[in-house]
């Protein structure tokens, strides 16, 4: 009796030591178009302290428990983000990662019509004001100004 408690004992203690170890996941990361390896790209589990990043390689390897409910999140900049079920991922998986188009502001051009002596003088005249008390004030750093003016607005 007495051994099969102890038996009993040692099977319910190595189920729940193989249950309790951690899961590592191991793969790399490439460009999609280049095919080549990208370096330093962001490998964590979304809103937890998890993480880790690519080496020269691309190679990454991540450690988690049976019970991550969290997204494995691969990011890198100036490409698309990609979240993934890491239970569904196999060892030695391939991630390719896209480039994200990147897009600047409508830029507009305006030409100047102000030369910067009278608009430094308007300058002065609002920031220091009109009184006699403006004479006693200096500016000390008149050249790092940037004074813009555009008729339109």
């Amino acid at each position: 009796m007495k051994k099969n408690y102890a038996f009993f004992i040692f099977c319910i203690t190595l189920l729940y030591a193989t249950l309790s170890f951690g899961q590592q996941l191991e793969g790399y990361v490439f460009d999609q178009k280049t095919q080549k390896p990208l370096t330093g790209v962001s490998i964590y589990f979304d809103g937890t302290t998890i993480g880790t990043s690519t080496d020269s390689n691309g190679r990454f390897m991540i450690s988690y428990e049976e019970s991550t409910n969290s997204p494995l999140v691969v990011s890198f900049i100036g490409y698309n983000t990609q979240l993934l079920d890491v239970r569904k991922q196999e060892q030695g998986v391939k991630i390719y990662l896209t480039l994200r188009p990147q897009a600047l502001g409508t830029v507009y051009l305006v030409n100047d019509p102000w030369s910067r002596q009278k608009k430094m003088e308007i300058f002065k005249r609002e920031f220091l004001g009109t009184t006699v008390e403006r004479y006693k004030c200096r500016i000390l750093n008149l050249d790092e100004i940037e004074l813009i003016y555009n008729p339109e607005t």
